[in-house]
């Protein structure tokens, strides 16, 4: 019995995890994976195998997570016609992104990525968390949110320039500080 309690506590952190990034609130976030786990050890009792999956217990979560999104109040958040990018008469960026500087390694952008994500409208931060962050298609994410597939496709792609322009700022300041910095000082690649 000892054993299937810790794949529990490990399901439910992995679970709770996911709600939290959705949620961004504690009590809800454990709500959620607690109605999830009490349907899913009642489907169990009824024989439901596929209820038990773990795939299926993280879709109930991301399920349960956006219906608790829909019931709150819009999240104050920037336009997103603020932070896309600005384009001249030419067609040219009026100001020209910066690219990832070697020293941000994975994890590190995976942080910066989902503290910026916040800053995004709701909806495209649904999307962009859902498409993104935990790789559902966008046939699964359009049924979801009950949108067509284009307008979700429309929606990440804003989101992704979004977060681009969000994060210009950042990577100028990293590339200026690796500039100043001796050879010794520098991170490694």
């Amino acid at each position: 019995m000892k054993g299937s309690g810790l794949v529990i506590a490990v399901v439910a952190a992995r679970l709770l995890a996911l709600a939290r990034r959705y949620l961004r609130d504690e009590v809800a976030s454990r709500e959620v994976v607690r109605n999830v786990l009490v349907h899913a050890l009642r489907d169990r009792s009824t024989g439901d195998a596929a209820a038990r999956s773990d795939l299926r217990l993280r879709e109930r979560t991301l399920e349960r997570a956006l219906c608790e999104l829909e019931r709150r109040p819009p999240h104050a958040s920037l336009r997103i016609d603020d932070l896309l990018p600005h384009f001249r008469a030419d067609d040219t960026h009026a100001r020209t992104p910066r690219a990832w500087p070697a020293t941000v390694r994975p994890p590190a952008r995976a942080r910066l990525l989902l503290r910026h994500a916040d800053r995004l409208p709701e909806p495209h931060r649904t999307v962009w968390m859902l498409g993104d962050a935990d790789g559902m298609d966008a046939g699964w994410i359009a049924r979801r949110l009950a949108i067509s597939e284009r307008d979700v496709k429309q929606r990440l792609h804003e989101a992704r320039l979004a977060l681009r322009t969000l994060l210009d700022a950042e990577l100028r300041e990293e590339i200026e500080a690796s500039r100043t910095c001796s050879p010794l000082q520098q991170p490694r690649p």
